[in-house]
């Protein structure tokens, strides 16, 4: 093989990986992120499974809505806990157990708004999404690991 060949394929293949980092923007959900005119293309997305993933993060996010206006004050709650003159461990405690229903809720809606967008892609997206998250996430990694 010559060494051009051989230049040329390891060009290719670092442009390849880096523009799988380049999709989404810091921060970004994967879900959003599949709405990125960029994750069209990178993944091959129809129209049809864009504006399908577009009514599962609308049906999503208002299903979360509810659990929005409660979180505040949940976080006003945490906050006083943590901040008055002396710990009371056991209204911690208490505060903590309350609180699992909604979070588990929220768990359950987030993992099924996923299962559905997972399911929408074919095969063949699956792999480029999976590879792609796992790219990201090795980025971020080596981002804050240093």
């Amino acid at each position: 093989m010559k060494l051009s060949n051989v230049f040329l394929i390891a060009a290719l293949s670092v442009a390849s990986l880096s523009s799988l980092s380049v999709i989404a923007k810091p921060g970004m959900s994967p879900e959003r992120m599949l709405l990125s005119d960029r994750a069209k293309s990178f993944l091959s997305l129809t129209d049809a499974q864009q504006s399908q993933i577009k009514s599962i993060i609308e049906q999503q996010k208002s299903a979360l809505e509810q659990y929005k206006e409660a979180g505040k004050e949940t976080r006003q709650q945490h906050k006083a806990l943590i901040h008055s003159e002396t710990f009371d461990e056991q209204a911690f405690r208490d505060f903590l157990l309350s609180n699992q229903d909604s979070k588990l809720e929220i768990s359950v809606i987030k993992a099924r708004g996923k299962h559905q967008i997972w399911n929408i892609l074919d095969e063949e997206q699956q792999e480029k999404l999976q590879k792609m998250m796992k790219h990201r996430k090795n980025k971020m990694r080596n981002k804050y690991s240093k």
